[in-house]
């Protein structure tokens, strides 16, 4: 998951008006040195997939923290119970089940599956 730069309980109500949201240029910066170490594994492991959470968790130009009311982390990089229904209602389930049969999908860069 995309690694906050911030405590997540400041988007609590109680604590402010944080927009709880993270610059997806500062989040694929500092996940950069793990991306590289993942590819060079992938590489040499072809059957190997890795599902990148920024693909439901970030746009563009942000990541978010919050959706619908609900702080979606348990600290600044794991996710918690309302991320984890987050993901499932994205789609993540679908393409989970999918590299569990087998059928990878595509291939590409980093955060996509590898056949």
């Amino acid at each position: 998951a995309p690694e906050l730069d911030f405590d997540p309980r400041a988007c609590l109500p109680d604590r402010g008006n944080r927009a709880c949201v993270m610059d997806r240029a500062t989040v694929d910066a500092r996940q950069a040195p793990a991306r590289r170490a993942i590819e060079a594994v992938l590489s040499e492991h072809p059957g190997a997939a890795m599902i990148e959470l920024a693909t439901y968790l970030c746009d563009g130009e942000t990541c978010v923290a919050r959706s619908d009311g609900h702080i979606l982390y348990s600290d600044n990089h794991h996710l918690g119970v309302n991320g984890a229904a987050f993901l499932f209602q994205a789609g993540f389930t679908a393409r989970f089940a999918g590299l569990l049969q087998g059928h990878p999908g595509t291939t590409g860069p980093v955060g996509e599956a590898r056949p």
